[in-house]
Parts: structure tokens; C-alpha cells; sequence
């Protein structure tokens, strides 16, 4: 049986009767609030890998690993403000291609740096704090590594001026809201938090998630299930299923590359490519501890197209 789970979830009293802090036995409920102090800290190992599927092979292109750590660093009676500091970032490609040149350069000048961001009295994602300067810190990085690309291969035709280049690599940094799309991981440590669901039902969520390269958001549709609860250790396992309707992306990051074009031919040329059908499915089972701190998470985005088919994989373990 479905449910509408709304984006702001209406939260009922914990109950008397319940054996730890979210888990209530007597009517089958589980209750997902943080319940957070200033100074809590944990970390976390994060890795994504992404693959493509070429003759039914599934080939890996490239691996990105990190170290983060959270904490709690402020709070009110109605916000937490929340840091995530990210550190020993290393990036793995296994082609050879420019794209792959340009993001580990960018990996390898960026460094450590820290994402501070809030959320609402029940832990729900709200808006990342410092995206401006985050922004001030990938920009130059952006024009740095353009420069040595235009330097090293002076012989391709890139179609594009340099200034328009570095400036299409800045687009996913150029407001909050884009950044998000690029710290998935935290989101996905927050998705769950300010929610109540009964064991057995499946609820459905409909929301948006911003197009990195502008126009219109994308709109998603989320199935959540309680898989488990381990009621000895406070740890509730949900499975939850997203599709997104992404058929504004490509449209978006075409006319972006448009606007950029060095000349009418390479213009033209981006105008005429045909955008295919694209649809993206995320599958995601999340360990959420009862003090609203997530233990685990594993996440599949499976991207197809008319043609072709690739995916990647998100983990998240505490440490």
C-alpha cells in the first residue's frame, strides 16, 4: 500500500511505549529525528566508481575516494549547523581522456576543504552555508587547469576560448543549489531524517533536484520500505528507489555549450546533436542509527539512454 510521504514531513510525539529513541514496537512505527549535541564527530570513508556498459561488459572508467568527517558544530533550537570536512581525495581514471585529464587535475589542486552546511531540528538537509567560498576556491582552479590544457595540446581545436571553457567548468559551483548536486553524499546522510514510517507500507516522495547546468529542475519520485530493524543494536535498514525525470538535463547542457561556442560552426554543430531518451534510476539502502546518525549507505544510479547503459555506485561506511 502507498502512502504520500510529503517533502515537509508532520511528525508525530514519540509515544511512552517505545524501546529505544525512533523504534516503537507497539505500532510497528519508526521515527527517523537527529538527536544531535554540539561536538559530536564521526567520520567516514566515501567511494564512488563509475562503469559503462559496452557488448554486455561492464568496464570500469574511473574511481573517486575520500575521507570525510562530520561534525556538529552549532546549533539552535529550530537549526543544526553542520561540518563536513573532506580530506585524502584521490581520483582513479582508466581512459585517457581529456575529461578524465581535466577532473584529476582539478582533484589534485583542490585539497582538503570543508562543506558547512544546516539543517532543520529534525536533521533534514536545509542549504549548504559556504558555497561562495567554495565557489572562490574552485574558480581559479578552473582557469589554472583550462590554461595548462590549452597549453599542452595546442593543436586541438576545442571549439571553444578559453574564458568560455573555465567558465563551463565553474556552472556546477556557481550557486548553492548546484553545489548540492555535487555533495550528494551528505544529502544522502540526511535524506531519511524528519521522516516517521510503518514497517510493512511503502511510502512515495515526489520532489526536485537542481540541473547543475540551469533551466528547468529535474523531478523525482521516491519509493521508501523498511527493510529491517535491529532492535538490539537501534539500527533500522531502509530500501528506497528514486527515478528521475532527466529529460531537462541534456537540453540545459547543450544550450550551456551553445552559448559558449567559439564560432557559428561549432555552435551549429552543438545545436544539431540529438539529444537521446534518458532516464536515471537510483537504488539506495541506508543503516540509520537511532540517535539519527546514518551508519552505512550504498547507493546504484543506473543511467540509460536509447544506446547505451552506465552506472555508478556511491558507499558510504562510519568508520
Amino acid at each position: 500500500m502507498k502512502k504520500t510521504l510529503y517533502v515537509i514531513f508532520i511528525l508525530i510525539s514519540i509515544p511512552y511505549t517505545v524501546i529505544n529513541a525512533q523504534i516503537n514496537l507497539q505500532d510497528s512505527t519508526v521515527q527517523f529525528v537527529a538527536y544531535y549535541s554540539i561536538g559530536d564527530k564521526y567520520e567516514y570513508s566515501y567511494e564512488n566508481n563509475a562503469f559503462s556498459i559496452v557488448n554486455n561488459d561492464t568496464i570500469l572508467n574511473q574511481s573517486s575516494r575520500c575521507d570525510l568527517e562530520i561534525a556538529v558544530i552549532d546549533s539552535t533550537e529550530h537549526s543544526y549547523t553542520m561540518q563536513c570536512k573532506y580530506s585524502n581525495c584521490r581520483l582513479n581514471y582508466y581512459n585517457d581522456s581529456i575529461t578524465n585529464k581535466i577532473l584529476n587535475e582539478m582533484y589534485n589542486l583542490l585539497g582538503d576543504y570543508e562543506v558547512i552546511y544546516e539543517t532543520d531540528e529534525y536533521g533534514t538537509f536545509i542549504k549548504i552555508k559556504n558555497w561562495e567560498e567554495i565557489r572562490d576556491k574552485i574558480n581559479p582552479i578552473c582557469d589554472s587547469v583550462v590554461k595548462k590544457l590549452y597549453t599542452e595540446f595546442p593543436m586541438i581545436n576545442f571549439g571553444f576560448t578559453e574564458n568560455a571553457l573555465a567558465e563551463h567548468l565553474k556552472q556546477p559551483f556557481s550557486s548553492g543549489e548546484k553545489l548540492e548536486t555535487s555533495c550528494n553524499e551528505i544529502k544522502l546522510l540526511h535524506s531519511l531524517l524528519g521522516s516517521k514510517m510503518k514497517i510493512g507500507n511503502t511510502y512515495q516522495a515526489d520532489g526536485e533536484t537542481s540541473n547543475i547546468w540551469g533551466g528547468t529542475p529535474m523531478k523525482t519520485t521516491t519509493l521508501y520500505t523498511i527493510e529491517n530493524v535491529d532492535t538490539e543494536n537501534e539500527i533500522t535498514q531502509v530500501y528506497s528507489e528514486m527515478t528521475t525525470d532527466a529529460s531537462e538535463i541534456m537540453k540545459s547542457f547543450k544550450e550551456s555549450l551553445s552559448q559558449k561556442a567559439i564560432n557559428k560552426q561549432t555552435q551549429s554543430e552543438i545545436e544539431n546533436i540529438k539529444i537521446p531518451d534518458l532516464s536515471v534510476s537510483t537504488y539506495t539502502t541506508f543503516n540509520i542509527h537511532s540517535s539519527g546518525w546514518t551508519t552505512y549507505c550504498f547507493s546504484v544510479s543506473d543511467v540509460k539512454t536509447t544506446h547505451t547503459e552506465s552506472f555508478s555506485t556511491s558507499e558510504i561506511i562510519m568508520k
